[in-house]
């Protein structure tokens, strides 16, 4: 993708990431911070520079940068005739804390903090519930206005940008099986099939951890493990000592293509047996293939295990055993330098408890248009059709709006 081209923001939302990020209960000291950080927050954006925001990985070239962004967006099932308004607020930010060189390179700290709420209709989760879905249509699921620390992290490189360590709060979903084109549906897709991942609860399992990766020419190899029951919106640090992990790790192959991106991966992961669910395996495929301004991509994930370990945990448990996607987008399109075409087709196998509620095998497409006029501004109409619980199709109409400020020391 072009430099310009606005893809993902970085860190981003996830359908399930409601159960860590609660703040109910809290004390009033608590709310007082929360009110100071909205004060800070739109002081930020008062003095900050507009202009394009590159998305935030772990490629140690990436400047330091802040970017603070308003997300609303809209949908409407016509056959269910309900719709969902949700907004969330995200505060990302990279900066450098020591300059390297050679051997110990950069030392940086980078975070993603966020407020979602529903604000018009229905709430994600509920609506897709009762319009026969198998997965949402949307990762904002909010029925309560929701704050969350979803990274915060140190991060360290070595051996002139080979190798990279990350201490920390992380989120597996942004640095695991991860490209521009899905995993963020603040900008691209907004089917959780292709903004998170309804088989493997491995994207979503954000928590006190560590990662190690090492980037070599044409491959690159990288592992974490990460708290597996943290329930705190910020950090939770009794959970560590439960001893329940996510362990993953991710093989690529990244061969030079003269410009271009091609990427072939595998995601192997288990999460140990929780309080709630039994212990989950699973592997993640991926692949991206990058020619002109044209990109094929695609993701596929099996599972096993991470079922309910009593009735009332069945809910707990994702809804989908295997399933995945396959994306076209088209980059710059029509010469608009700065916006992007995407379509997409994405198939899903019930989990054996689904199965048992009726369901079967739901397939559906997406495809939207991210139209950018300005640097700080992005409207994508949205369009999905998908295979609902009755066999019939369920067409959501979609409408996604982004503000921005974005500041480059």
């Amino acid at each position: 993708m072009d430099d310009n081209q606005s893809a993902s923001t970085g860190w981003k939302t996830k359908e399930d990431i409601a159960t860590l990020k609660r703040w109910k209960g809290q004390s009033p000291g608590f709310c007082f911070f929360r009110a100071g950080l909205y004060l800070a927050f739109f002081a930020a954006s008062l003095v900050v520079t507009i202009a394009h925001a590159e998305k935030f990985d772990n490629d140690p070239d990436v400047p330091d940068f802040i970017d603070l962004s308003a997300n609303p967006q809209y949908q409407s099932l016509v056959r269910e005739g309900g719709h969902n308004g949700n907004n969330e607020i995200d505060f990302i930010g990279l900066i450098t804390l020591r300059q390297g060189n050679g051997m110990a390179g950069d030392t940086r700290i980078g975070w993603w903090w966020l407020h979602n709420m529903t604000f018009s209709g229905t709430s994600t989760s509920e609506l897709a519930q009762r319009g026969g879905l198998l997965w949402d249509f949307n990762d904002g699921d909010a029925p309560d206005p929701e704050d969350a620390l979803g990274v915060f992290t140190l991060l360290q490189t070595l051996f002139e940008d080979r190798m990279e360590l990350q201490l920390g709060k992380l989120y597996p979903g942004n640095n695991f099986a991860a490209s521009d084109y899905w995993g963020d549906d603040r900008a691209t897709y907004m089917s959780t099939m292709l903004s998170s991942d309804v088989v493997g609860r491995w994207f979503n399992n954000i928590g006190l951890g560590a990662q190690a990766g090492w980037f070599g020419e044409g491959w690159f190899v990288q592992g974490a493990v990460v708290d597996a029951q943290s329930q705190e919106a910020y950090f939770d640090f009794s959970s560590l000592g439960k001893g329940r992990f996510l362990w993953i790790a991710e093989l690529g192959w990244t061969p030079d293509r003269g410009g271009t991106e091609t990427k072939l991966s595998i995601t192997p992961y288990i999460i140990d047996r929780t309080a709630a669910l039994t212990r989950e395996t699973g592997y993640v495929a991926t692949f991206v293939h990058e020619w002109s301004d044209l990109a094929l991509y695609g993701r596929y994930t099996w599972r096993d295990g991470g079922k309910g370990r009593a009735s009332d945990d069945v809910l707990e448990a994702l809804p989908v055993k295997r399933g995945g996607f396959l994306g076209l987008a088209w980059n710059r399109p029509f010469n608009r330098t700065t916006d992007q075409l995407a379509f997409a087709i994405m198939q899903g196998t019930p989990s054996d408890q689904r199965r048992t509620d009726g369901f079967d095998s739901q397939a559906g497409v997406e495809i939207y248009w991210a139209i950018q006029p300005k640097p700080w501004f992005i409207v994508t109409p949205d369009l999905q059709w998908v295979k609902n619980k009755d066999g019939k199709m369920e067409t959501i109409f979609g409408l996604r709006l982004k503000l921005r400020a974005f500041y480059q020391p």
